[in-house]
């Protein structure tokens, strides 16, 4: 049977690389390395997903309908396995959040779609470009043996500087679709939808400082190339 190595030595001291690893996990090790073309690929994927989701979250389809008028949600089987919550669970939240405590009309609701009909192909565009710009990861023969090629800095510092002009772009847009929306409603009606939009942006930044980028500061750190879980150079002796 082979057994763990001790996190420490017998006199409780901790190697000098236990020590760097842990500072690395403990600090989110953004800046310790230059990010790859892969991490800044899924950047821009998730940018470009964020702003299709955040274009369905504000489509009045059913999700704000079954906001007005909640339906039952169906029970999972006894027995069966609990899966993560889907994105479209979040984006139906969305939605409903955005028109609560608000019953629209008919006419209303008709506005409301070709609101979204206006902005939707623009969402599209933006996500195009954000899949656009994620870079591709170039290869040598170095690159064929396993090894990726990191992108110079002037590089890295475009792609960055697009990915904030892009995302500046999103919020515009959304700014712009909040107000368009506003101005379906009667006067009762909008102080209700001002408040749900800013708990609906709250929720938003949240969910996005918690979450970050993902693939330029994800839930790993990166430590000397290797993904780091917080806890594990402590298990690892010299």
């Amino acid at each position: 049977m082979v057994r763990a190595r001790p996190a420490m030595y017998p006199s409780g001291a901790m190697t000098g690389r236990d020590w760097r690893s842990t500072r690395a996990a403990l600090s989110g090790g953004a800046d310790l390395r230059p990010v790859s073309p892969g991490q800044e690929q899924s950047a821009m994927r998730s940018l470009a997903l964020r702003a299709l989701s955040l274009g369905t979250a504000l489509t009045l389809g059913a999700a704000v309908l079954s906001a007005q008028a909640p339906a039952q949600r169906p029970q999972p089987r006894r027995g069966a396995q609990q899966q993560p919550q889907a994105a479209g669970d979040r984006v139906g939240r969305a939605a409903g959040l955005l028109f609560r405590d608000i019953t629209l009309t008919d006419a209303q609701r008709t506005r409301v779609r070709e609101v979204q009909q206006r902005y939707a192909e623009q969402r599209r565009e933006l996500a195009s470009e954000a899949r656009a710009m994620a870079p591709k990861r170039a290869r040598s023969d170095s690159a064929a043996r396993g090894e990726r090629q990191r992108p110079d800095s002037a590089t890295r510092v475009a792609t960055r500087a697009q990915r904030e002009q892009l995302r500046a772009r999103m919020q515009q847009l959304t700014d712009r679709q909040f107000a368009d929306l506003r101005t379906v409603l009667e006067p009762s009606q909008q102080a209700a939808f001002d408040r749900n939009v800013s708990e609906l942006k709250q929720r938003m930044a949240q969910r996005g400082q918690a979450r970050g980028d993902r693939g330029v500061r994800g839930p790993k750190a990166r430590f000397g190339g290797a993904a780091v879980r917080p806890g594990a150079a402590l298990r690892r002796g010299a």
